[in-house]
């Protein structure tokens, strides 16, 4: 439920128009527990309090204002509070903080937010803000937050068509981790697929292969050499009423030859049941390094809510991850409660 503010004293004074302000978010908060295996068989567990459903707590505000002719202006300043573990107060700035237009031009946004990359991997997995609880898809290199970037989304073109392409700035002389990308997502009935792309310059230095949830790399690294990596993401879904099915593939080459790369797939299904839903993913990723020495790690990621309002829900998650040929793993299970406002 959002709560509206209407400024008509401000915008009346300054623009004579009426400035809309929104004010949203949701707190989630679980206690979870994970038990680690080292490459030497040794076992560890840390129990800890987090965001284990959606990844993070949120606060939001929207504004807009209508300029007339179909043209809106917007903006929107998107924070993250601290997890309730947390012991201090701090606030950053999330995805799709800036200002915008939209109009019969489409629209155009310029501030922070996830690559084209990111929100492909998201639609092929149905378990996508599980915390990372046993997946090894939902985290890649050069895929993620982008804080200075430029963005259109090109007017609707054919019905179930959208296409979005960027620019993201890391303000470095040298062009150092300036990106560009593209996103397509077509849906008709049940069916949708997005595909995304994306070609950033790299520095020259040192990119670490897949991890494990512990958050320990898995012992593969390959060198950058200053050119640039490129990243391809397709993403599949079709919704049977009863179960939805989802797919996705991802492929990065790093540097001019190619010689060090990533590639991925996901696999799942959610599963309504009345107020309950379940989400289930298989997922297996390969890192190659320049060297040509591979590393593999699969996961298995369940989560289950319950619906007790619009606003308020319970979820139960358990996740595991391994490494092939290795006993490095990692088994993730939280519970929790998300309230949104």
């Amino acid at each position: 439920m959002k709560k509206t503010l209407v400024a008509i004293a401000a915008a009346a004074v300054v623009t004579g128009a009426m400035a809309e302000v929104t004010i949203s978010g949701y707190i989630d908060a679980g206690v979870g527990t994970n038990q680690k295996t080292s490459s030497t068989g040794a076992k560890t567990t840390a129990n800890s309090m987090g965001s284990f459903s959606n990844g993070q707590s949120a606060l939001n505000f929207g504004a807009s204002e209508d300029l007339g002719d179909g043209m809106t202006a917007f903006a929107n300043l998107n924070t993250l509070p601290a997890n309730a573990s947390a012991a201090n107060s701090a606030i950053t700035t999330d995805a799709g903080t800036g200002v915008g237009l939209k109009g019969g031009f489409g629209k155009v946004f310029l501030g922070s937010d996830y690559n084209q990359t990111f929100y492909a991997m998201a639609a092929a997995d149905p378990t996508w803000n599980g915390g990372g609880n046993g997946s090894v898809w939902s985290a890649a290199n050069f895929t993620g937050l982008k804080s200075s970037a430029a963005i259109w989304t090109l007017p609707s073109i054919a019905q179930g068509l959208n296409i979005t392409a960027e620019s993201s700035f890391a303000g470095t002389s040298t062009g150092d981790g300036d990106a560009t990308g593209l996103g397509i997502s077509y849906t008709a009935g049940g069916f949708s697929a997005t595909y995304a792309a994306q070609v950033q310059q790299t520095l020259v230095s040192t990119t670490t292969g897949f991890t494990v949830y512990d958050g320990a790399a898995t012992g593969t690294t390959g060198a950058m050499d200053g050119s640039q990596a490129t990243t391809q993401v397709l993403a599949l879904s079709y919704d049977l009423g009863a179960a939805k099915l989802y797919y996705g593939a991802l492929q990065t080459s790093v540097n001019d030859a190619g010689d060090v790369a990533e590639s991925k797939w996901v696999a799942g299904v959610s599963v309504p049941f009345g107020a309950m839903s379940l989400g289930y993913t298989r997922s297996n990723a390969s890192f190659t390094s320049a060297a040509a020495a591979q590393t593999t790690i699969s996961g298995d990621r369940l989560i289950a809510r319950y619906t007790f309002s619009k606003r308020t829900s319970t979820y139960l998650s358990v996740g595991k991850s391994s490494q092939t040929s290795s006993q490095i793993g990692s088994t993730v299970s939280a519970l929790g409660i998300v309230h949104s406002f």
